[in-house]
């Protein structure tokens, strides 16, 4: 419900001091009362949309006083400057719109041929911007009278509130050019927001103009604190921009739409519950206003009943400032570029924006690069693409190259859009892994997590391992795909980057080149963790290969595992994947196309294994104390676990086998015969220089080696 201000006046002259209108303690002879006044403005009051005729005048629209008798509310009992009184004398003729004559505010003083001149602007609809200012300001009083003594008594003047208003902020627009009527219209319509529900905002610009916080933003914020509502970003915008205690830093005025948006931005992310919430005071909103109209004989003021005056408290205001000044440091990288190089809509340009602020902005070839990267990825959430093709897209010093800031600039750039790029642009050679983040989250830090780091150094270890012998082994590929299918960074970014990371990987084959490096800034815990994913990562399909184990041996080293500790723990891993009792699966013959299925037991391992690796990627970012040691193989010939020594006992028995035999002898324990025959050959060379079994159909047995073993 609006609120009905108490209102009192200042008479000009300072040897008179008037008393309060709606009081009266007493009353002049020639002054008339409140409640009188307003009666005689319901009898002369021309209502919005009707018209009257004066003199011979149409006068279209209303909004004027037309009569014979409206007094003002002066000591002195003068008539209402802004009375039409048709008795009054008018020389007709051509009007003339600058008429220096009329030195005053008042229809009764004013000239004949004056009035003429006002009559016929008014019947013009109030419009003609060549005419004399001090008709529009007599004009501009019968609006003041009504706003400020007949809409606080009577309902009918409140209802049209609304008209009044857009007619006064039309007669600025058109006569604005005149400051003095500008700020006059200005605060009028301060004051006439006391009867709105729903307050606009002041117009631009804002800024601290000197002097106090316009009352319009102190009513608006008063009445949410009144409600115990939040303050809206826009009106906390408003206060801030219109507060004297305002001392905001460059970026603010250089970038002031950026600074705008991004301040309203942060407000609503720093305050949840819509805004900045004030507890009311007991200090009361006032309004102070100088009537143009000598009817008020001085100034106007009046206090609002319950709205409190919040401005004056320092914590609240702190509050903004502060967030403006984090705003204004987030924007400083791009005010300096504006300042440097005045530009504001280039892909270097729209790097230096906050994510939130860059998306959908840009010059031409900013959105040239967002339409080919978005064409390249083509629905996909991972594409392969030439380094140099990415790089020519980009504004860059010397063509064709990429400094750091410039490659940080470009991958914040892709950020902005939703994008990622795998791995370094400045430590790509050929190709780079363009892809798609999820919903559109930006890389916003230049430094990985701790968490990105090891694995993404576990999967260059693992491709290094699954690509030694040529192309991608197709086991240990699936093998991490799932993993990471299964295991979750918390940053989601950082996920999709993994997945880029090892499609990238398997492409280019980078090799070990730094790896010696990276593995150097872990602790000791966290390499032999890592050492004991890659192994079972080499090993989850039972089997490895010599140049798996070349590229074992050289990285065991790193992690802290001897030549010995790497085949012990294969042997032992290789043994536990292969599944029980398995029949010996027959190889393809030349042209003959591989068995379409594979066994479910061998599909079961990898899921085994799968689960496992999971469970220790988990491992690694977890603060429990737990086993770090690679997993012992019980005590056997050559370090060997249970099952190949004892195949190995068998067949030291004879010198020679036949190859048919021996594959039911490692059957028979659970073994796969060709896989068996390899560990053991292998372990053979580690351990005493040399394989103890040599041959195709029939393998014969080195027994000089043999005896070392058995030794």
């Amino acid at each position: 419900m609006t609120q009905t201000p108490r209102i009192h006046t200042e008479a000009r002259s300072s040897g008179f001091s008037a008393p309060s209108p709606w009081d009266e303690p007493f009353q002049l002879p020639s002054r008339p009362s409140p409640r009188e006044a307003t009666r005689e403005s319901a009898a002369c009051w021309v209502p919005p949309g009707e018209t009257r005729r004066v003199r011979g005048w149409d006068l279209p629209d209303g909004m004027i006083y037309v009569g014979g008798r409206l007094r003002g509310l002066s000591p002195w009992g003068t008539a209402d400057p802004a009375l039409i009184n048709p008795r009054l004398a008018v020389h007709r003729g051509r009007p003339s719109w600058r008429d220096e004559t009329m030195g005053y505010r008042d229809y009764a003083v004013i000239s004949p041929a004056s009035r003429a001149t006002y009559l016929e602007w008014l019947a013009g609809g109030r419009r003609d911007p060549g005419v004399e200012i001090r008709y529009v300001y007599l004009f501009f009083c019968g609006l003041e009278r009504r706003l400020l003594l007949d809409a606080t008594l009577v309902a009918e003047a409140r209802e049209e509130v609304e008209v009044l208003v857009a007619e006064i902020e039309r007669l600025r627009d058109l006569y604005g050019c005149y400051r003095c009527f500008r700020e006059h219209a200005g605060h009028l319509l301060d004051v006439a927001q006391v009867y709105r529900k729903h307050l606009e905002m002041p117009q631009p610009p804002y800024g601290p103009q000197g002097g106090d916080v316009p009352f319009r933003v102190k009513l608006a914020l008063g009445r949410c604190a009144q409600n115990r509502q939040p303050i809206p970003a826009d009106w906390a915008f408003t206060w801030l921009q219109s507060d004297p205690r305002t001392r905001l830093r460059t970026p603010a005025y250089r970038c002031r739409r950026e600074f705008e948006e991004l301040f309203k931005l942060r407000y609503r992310q720093k305050f949840r519950r819509g805004g900045l919430e004030i507890p009311p005071t007991r200090k009361r909103l006032t309004i102070r206003y100088r009537a143009a109209s000598s009817t008020f004989a001085g100034t106007f003021f009046g206090e609002i009943p319950n709205t409190p005056d919040v401005t004056w408290r320092p914590e609240p205001f702190a509050t903004l400032r502060d967030l403006a000044e984090e705003v204004c440091r987030e924007l400083d990288g791009y005010s300096r570029r504006i300042a440097r190089t005045g530009d504001r809509e280039g892909p270097a340009a729209i790097a230096l924006l906050p994510a939130e602020l860059a998306r959908d902005r840009g010059d031409c070839a900013a959105q040239a690069l967002r339409s080919w990267v978005g064409h390249t990825l083509n629905g996909s959430e991972t594409a392969i693409v030439a380094t140099g093709e990415l790089i020519d897209r980009w504004p860059s010093a010397v063509p064709g190259k990429l400094t750091r800031r410039e490659a940080e600039m470009l991958a914040a750039f892709l950020g902005h859009e939703g994008y990622g790029v795998e791995p370094d642009l400045l430590s790509a050679n050929g190709e780079v892994a363009l892809f798609r983040l999820p919903g559109r989250t930006a890389i916003r830090r230049t430094e990985s997590s701790h968490e990105y780091v090891v694995v993404a150094l576990l999967l260059r270890l693992a491709t290094a391992v699954a690509t030694a012998d040529g192309e991608p082994r197709a086991e240990p590929e699936r093998l991490f795909a799932d993993v990471l299918a299964r295991f979750r960074l918390p940053d989601p970014a950082e996920r999709a980057r993994l997945g880029a990371h090892l499609r990238w990987l398997l492409r280019e084959r980078p090799g070990l080149a730094g790896v010696r490096r990276r593995i150097g800034g872990l602790d000791a815990a966290e390499r032999r963790r890592i050492a004991r994913v890659l192994l079972r990562v080499t090993a989850a399909d039972g089997r490895v290969s010599p140049g798996e184990i070349r590229i074992l041996a050289q990285v065991g080293p790193w992690l802290g595992l001897s030549a010995k500790d790497v085949y012990s723990a294969l042997h032992a891993l290789t043994s536990a994947a292969s599944p029980a009792a398995a029949p010996e699966t027959r190889r393809a013959k030349p042209g003959e196309r591989a068995p379409a299925s594979l066994d479910p037991r061998r599909v079961e391992a990898m899921r085994a294994a799968t689960r496992e690796v999971a469970a220790l990627l988990e491992g690694i970012f977890c603060d429990e104390e737990e086993d770090d040691e690679i997993p012992e193989t019980p005590a056997g010939l050559m370090g060997l676990d249970p099952a190949h020594s004892e195949l190995l006992r068998r067949l030291a028995r004879r010198p020679a086998w036949d190859r048919g035999a021996i594959g039911r002898l490692a059957t028979s324990l659970g073994l796969m015969p060709e896989g068996a025959l390899e560990v053991i050959n292998e372990t053979a060379v580690a351990t005493v220089g040399g394989p103890i079994l040599e041959g195709d159909e029939t393998m014969e047995i080195d027994s000089e080696l043999l005896s070392e073993v058995l030794t």
